[in-house]
C-alpha cells in the first residue's frame, strides 16, 4: 500500500469510529468517500442494464427467426 493510499485508509477507519460514538444510526460503512450503499446500487444498476442488453438480443434473434419462418 502505498503513503497515500494508507493515508485514506486510516482516514476512512477514523471517520467510521468517529459516526460510531456520535450517533446511533446505522453506520454508512465509508469506501474511500463512497458509500456503501451507492456502490451496490451502481452493481444492481449495472446488473440490470446486462439483463436488458442479453434481453434484446434474445428478443432480435427470436425476431429473426420468426421472419425466416415467416
Amino acid at each position: 500500500i502505498g503513503g497515500r493510499e494508507a493515508q485514506e485508509r486510516a482516514c476512512v477507519i477514523k471517520i467510521n469510529a468517529l459516526w460510531c460514538s456520535c450517533t446511533s444510526y446505522r453506520l454508512p460503512i465509508i469506501i474511500l468517500g463512497r458509500d456503501k450503499e451507492e456502490e451496490e446500487e451502481e452493481e444492481e444498476e449495472e446488473e440490470e442494464e446486462e439483463e436488458e442488453t442479453a434481453n434484446n438480443k434474445r428478443q432480435k434473434a427470436y425476431m429473426k427467426r420468426n421472419i425466416r419462418n415467416a
